[in-house]
């Protein structure tokens, strides 16, 4: 559109979609007017509910309704060292707000700790190297739960949290499941729950 929209990293857009109704999807990156998404699509006989399919098949210059930037799943202003906890599509909102504490030149340690079932569903690291290239203190680690790889460490993301003590800090974004399990984890190991944050996709 021509109004420029005010994000702040790991906000979200909500679409509103004619025949299939409300669909929010993390923003990745702000660049100027242009909002850019990583949307995964799943057809409806995969259990899709058809919002990801419409928005992938729309052609270059479709117009869209949304509602946003919305969402209180932001970064809090400290020099904390934050740990990021993700699966999936949770990758996007993490993706933003690490980006946006590398690109302000922030202080403390950052990890994230992202996981997915194969090596064929990552994606996006390339950008990730860029930040791991502008920060020594950007750590980037890769759990694949079905998949054996030397590239990659091969269980569940849960197993990093005992291996994450220097972090005061955690940014959760997942399944439901997932995002309880990790809480429970992290406050074993030691968070302050008012350190925790959460968002369910």
């Amino acid at each position: 559109g021509e109004n420029e929209i005010n994000v702040i990293p790991g906000q979200f857009i909500t679409f509103m979609i004619d025949g299939i109704g409300a669909r929010a999807y993390s923003i990745l990156e702000k660049d100027g007017k242009i909002l850019k998404f990583i949307i995964k699509k799943i057809e409806l006989e995969n259990g899709g509910r058809g919002g990801s399919k419409f928005l992938c098949e729309q052609k270059v210059g479709a117009e869209l309704k949304g509602i946003g930037a919305s969402g209180n799943f932001v970064l809090k202003q400290n020099n904390l060292n934050k740990l990021f906890l993700g699966t999936g599509t949770g990758f996007v909102p993490l993706f933003a707000q690490i980006k946006d504490l590398i690109e302000n030149d922030f202080s403390g340690k950052i990890k994230f700790v992202f996981g997915v079932r194969e090596a064929k569903d990552l994606f996006h690291l390339d950008e990730i190297q860029k930040l791991k290239n502008i920060s020594k203190n950007f750590d980037f680690v890769v759990y694949l739960s079905q998949e054996e790889n030397q590239s990659f460490k091969k269980g569940y993301i849960l197993e990093e949290i005992k291996n994450s003590k220097e972090f005061e800090e955690a940014y959760i974004c997942g399944s439901p499941k997932m995002v309880d399990d990790a809480k429970k984890e992290l406050l074993k190991n030691g968070f302050d729950e008012k350190n925790i944050f959460e968002e369910k996709y």
